[in-house]
């Protein structure tokens, strides 16, 4: 993220964004939010829905629709960045690009019924997420 050089007070400035290419060349700077405070809410929400060391995060690809019980929350970022966020009981959902899906659990039990109403190929099961490890008995 970045500002413009000759608004580098500006209350809340603009942030720009670079896309890491497989062609360095084609690499620019581009636009990304109007507000700093909107760049900052996504990245707080993606962090919180990304964070898998307690077990009540997980992943898949979105190969059907949310059911009816996940609630969109209002568009934090502009509708050409495809991230769209919904609430369902005791979860946070954030689906980009309408492909990928990640969610956070209140509770371990709020996580089972997500994954167990939802037949995906979620990630925690394929080995991908780790949770905590379990002490070992000697």
């Amino acid at each position: 993220m970045g500002h413009p050089a000759g608004r580098p007070r500006a209350e809340d400035p603009a942030t720009f964004r670079r896309p890491d290419l497989f062609d360095k060349t084609e690499e620019r700077w581009e636009p990304w939010t109007e507000r700093l405070s909107t760049a900052l809410v996504e990245l707080v929400m993606s962090e919180t829905v990304s964070y898998e060391r307690d077990g009540l995060s997980d992943a898949a690809d979105l190969m059907v629709p949310l059911p009816a019980a996940f609630e969109p929350l209002p568009s934090v970022l502009p509708e050409e960045h495809e991230s769209a966020w919904f609430l369902a009981e005791g979860v946070l959902a954030h689906v980009y690009d309408d492909a990928w899906l990640t969610v956070r659990a209140q509770s371990t039990e709020a996580l089972e019924a997500i994954r167990e109403g939802l037949a995906l190929l979620w990630i925690s099961r394929c080995g991908v997420l780790t949770t905590p490890a379990e002490p070992r008995s000697r």
